[in-house]
């Protein structure tokens, strides 16, 4: 019964063909921007049809002028993405290419930027704004895409350049390069990256909702969903166990790793409440301990079982927080640290350890000294018996300060120094032989050697250092005496050196952990002194020299250390065919 009308030019400001027009002709829907009444509106027609559905009679239409969205405009505005990055809308297309829609705090809005460069000299703008466009039309129900443009920004004050990246969309219907830019070392930490990456969901996901009030068209899901594909992306490459978890207790993200570690799909975990996911009671405790304290960072350890004993592992945790209403959820990552813990635990015995190991010849020393000091007159083999038991004693502080020193290389990455000059293998084998007979009279040493000299390229020091280590442990593991033998014979591949004992001997899986820095065998028996670094440093001596190590040990039955130092190129230095020579 009467006719509502609205004035839509032929034409916009920019000299383009109004796309309202052209769409309703054709008895299209439009949903977008577009000039109407004098100014640009965000809108959205819908034909009418007569009653044959031949003719375009008029339009159904609903819009919102688009310089009335200030609550739109000020969301932006207060968008922070890392520790300094921010949220900026450029013009895409038309007359206002390259201006500032909505600028930080506003002061730069209309300001025209299309011409500036970055500290390469690149029209970094240009580049944002080119490469926004070319994700231009998706297809439909597709989400918005958003891409990346990376470049360095000097800003006044600062020495260097910094790398600066931006995350690029474009917003069709208005027109919107939309960019959320952020310097790299702000981000430097995956942990951080994937906060700032999930906080930025939340974020878009805020704006695409005012979106979505005040204009009443589906823009968020295409927005929002364009990020979750990032981050989708993002927790497919993450090695690390991630779960992220909401407010309200409720799984959110699942990286794959995380997924199987708790046996399920993320699929049908996400948006399920933690209870109900999370399989282990240790850590469904601590998960819901951290959601009520609302710490912004925190560690903590829980076990898992396994099928042989149980794993440890650490979780830690960081807050997400939401730009309005505070805390969101918080993440964990977790790792397996069962063999860190059990480190740990070796490197405290073995503080306790080193501390005896240091303090005993130190006693003895001291006591030793005061009585030479305070008796002149002492009879001549009391004399040498307290001067040679210092001189042992001391050897014995020289021995663990070496290993000391060793494992301080070793723990650093660095390799052991060597230097390396001819030396008569023989001579070394004897050498150690005679620095056990000093340690003890309750063994009986034997040399088994070749007769002629056997002579390498070999750093003398640490090869007696690596054998004073092996024949100290065959006297501490045969605490009733008995025979050690020390025995050199060449061999194919190199010359080979063991040393054996009728000591308590080892079991298979004492001998597994041999190697181990901090290990002990049978640590209970609490007579057998050690820091448990004395194998480990022969392992790194020996691979320094290219060689090999290896045990064979049985309980009760002694043990028999083996080590193979490779033949020069060219063969062995010797000729052989004289024998062995016996001591």
């Amino acid at each position: 019964s009467r006719a509502i009308g609205t004035y839509i030019p032929a034409v916009t400001p920019e000299g383009e063909a109004d796309p309202v027009v052209s769409a309703i002709l054709k008895g299209k829907s439009y949903r977008g921007r577009a000039y109407v009444v004098n100014a640009w509106h965000v809108t959205a027609y819908h034909p009418l049809w007569d009653e044959d559905r031949k003719n375009v009679v008029g339009a159904l239409y609903v819009g919102v002028r688009q310089d009335n969205l200030e609550s739109l405009r000020k969301g932006i505005a207060d968008i922070v993405v890392g520790k300094s990055g921010y949220v900026y809308v450029l013009g895409g297309k038309g007359g206002h290419r390259g201006h500032y829609i909505i600028s930080k705090d506003g002061i730069r809005d209309g300001e025209d930027i299309w011409d500036s460069v970055d500290a390469d000299d690149r029209y970094f703008i240009r580049e944002i704004i080119e490469q926004a466009l070319r994700q231009a039309n998706p297809p439909t129900g597709s989400p918005i895409p958003v891409d990346f443009v990376n470049y360095r920004w000097k800003n006044p004050g600062e020495d260097e350049p910094r790398k600066k990246i931006v995350a690029v969309a474009y917003f069709e219907p208005w027109d919107w390069v939309i960019g959320a830019g952020y310097y790299e070392s702000d981000l430097m930490d995956s942990q951080y990256r994937l906060q700032a990456a999930i906080n930025n969901m939340g974020y878009w996901t805020g704006l695409t909702a005012a979106i979505m009030v005040l204009l009443a068209v589906p823009v968020g899901t295409m927005v929002a969903g364009g990020i979750r594909n990032r981050i989708d992306s993002v927790l497919t490459s993450v090695e690390e166990i991630l779960i992220v978890v909401d407010n309200h207790g409720r799984i959110m993200l699942l990286s794959d790793p995380a997924a199987e570690f708790l046996g399920v799909t993320p699929r049908h975990a996400v948006k399920q409440s933690f209870d109900q996911v999370v399989p282990y009671d240790q850590l469904r405790r601590k998960i819901g301990e951290s959601l009520h304290d609302r710490k912004v960072s925190h560690r903590f350890d829980f076990d898992v079982p396994a099928r042989k004993g149980t794993r440890i592992m650490e979780a830690r945790t960081s807050s997400i927080q939401a730009r309005v209403g505070g805390f969101a959820g918080m993440i964990f990552i977790i790792h397996d640290v069962t063999g860190e813990r059990e480190l740990d635990r070796l490197k405290s015995e073995f503080i306790c350890t080193a501390a005896h190991e240091l303090s005993t010849p130190l006693a003895s020393i001291i006591g030793y000294s005061e009585l030479l000091l305070e008796n002149r007159d002492l009879p001549e083999e009391t004399f040498r018996e307290a001067a040679t038991f210092i001189n042992k004693k001391a050897w014995s502080l020289s021995r663990i300060v070496n290993d000391l020193l060793d494992l301080s290389r070793i723990e650093l990455g660095r390799e052991i120094p060597l230097e390396k000059r001819p030396c008569d293998l023989n001579d070394i084998l004897h050498e150690a032989a005679t620095f056990g007979r000093n340690l003890s009279r309750r063994h009986q040493f034997e040399v088994d050697v070749p007769q002629e000299s056997i002579v390498l390229d070999c750093d003398r020091d640490k090869l007696e250092q690596a054998l004073e280590n092996i024949v100290g442990n065959a006297i501490k593991y045969s605490p009733d005496g008995g025979r050690i033998r020390i025995v050199g014979a060449p061999k194919v591949d190199g010359y080979q050196i063991m040393v054996e004992d009728e000591g308590i001997g080892m079991n298979a899986s004492e001998v597994k952990h041999i190697f181990d820095k901090f290990y002990r065998a049978d640590s209970s028996t609490t007579a057998v002194e050690g820091t448990g670094l004395g194998m480990s440093i022969v392992q790194h001596i020996v691979q320094e020299h290219q060689g090999r190590v290896w045990v064979e040990s049985r309980p009760a039955k002694g043990t028999r250390i083996y080590i193979e130092l490779p033949w020069p190129e060219g063969g062995t230095p010797f000729t052989r065919g004289n024998g062995q020579r016996n001591n």
